[in-house]
């Protein structure tokens, strides 16, 4: 809050606060009815946005006023409006400023509520010039270039080649026979092992293959086709000009 008054310190009653509310609804929407901003804004709006945007001292509202004269939360009726509150809510207000100023103690809180009213009086300006009763309708949707068939697959190819480790996307058919698409990771690998362990599971594993049938000695290997050629030459040699006359008969 404010410190430069205790009066700013204190608080707004709710009851008051939701009648600014009210007041000022009711006044925007009979600017749009009667497209009419030139019309009085109630006390009690003003009393609430000034409570808001803490500039009290700045509409007639101070210490004086604890008494009873301006604003009181003790009392049944809190507000009772002094008549420069009354002049500042006239659509008027602006021709007569450095008569109200004169008036204030606190030049910046009265140039604060200025600022306030000027932006709410141009607020009913535009909407007594256009009003927003029902759906408008005056968005336009923009819709951006199409996209090319390259462009697509440059990025889904781009963005394949960049997933994280132990990540991959994949295509299955899910139900009623559509591919569906997901993102699935795997579990990381456990760490390698050394050279030294590596080279003895290598040796259990041949060891094994061996033992099983799967693989046989290089020694074993060469015999048998030592042992196969030796066998081949041994047979009788058909001479080719013999062949050729059976194969003519």
């Amino acid at each position: 809050m404010d410190h430069t008054s205790f009066f700013e310190e204190s608080f707004l009653a709710v009851d008051d606060l939701r009648e600014g509310i009210h007041e000022l609804n009711n006044t925007l929407y009979a600017c749009m009815v009667d497209h009419d901003a030139y019309r009085p804004i109630s006390p009690y709006t003003l009393l609430a946005a000034s409570f808001c945007f803490k500039f009290t001292q700045g509409i007639g509202l101070g210490m004086g006023l604890l008494l009873g004269k301006g604003y009181n939360v003790e009392l049944k009726h809190r507000f009772k409006p002094r008549q420069i509150t009354l002049d500042l809510c006239q659509p008027d207000v602006f021709s007569h400023l450095e008569e109200l100023k004169f008036q204030v103690s606190k030049k910046e809180k009265f140039n604060q509520a200025i600022a306030f009213l000027r932006s709410l009086r141009s607020t009913m300006e535009a909407l007594a010039v256009d009003p927003i009763l029902v759906d408008t309708g005056q968005h336009e949707l923009i819709y951006d270039t199409p996209r090319t068939y390259a462009d697509v697959q440059n990025e889904i190819a781009t963005r394949l080649a960049n997933l994280p480790k132990f990540t991959a996307r994949v295509k299955i058919v899910g139900a009623n026979d559509k591919p569906v698409e997901y993102t699935i990771q795997t579990l990381s690998p456990d760490r390698g092992v050394g050279k030294v362990i590596l080279q003895e599971r290598i040796e259990r594993i041949r060891e094994h293959n061996i033992c099983d049938g799967y693989i046989r000695s290089r020694q074993e290997v060469e015999e048998e086709i030592r042992t196969r050629q030796e066998q081949f030459s041994r047979l009788p040699q058909v001479p080719l000009n013999a062949k050729s006359r059976r194969q003519a008969l």
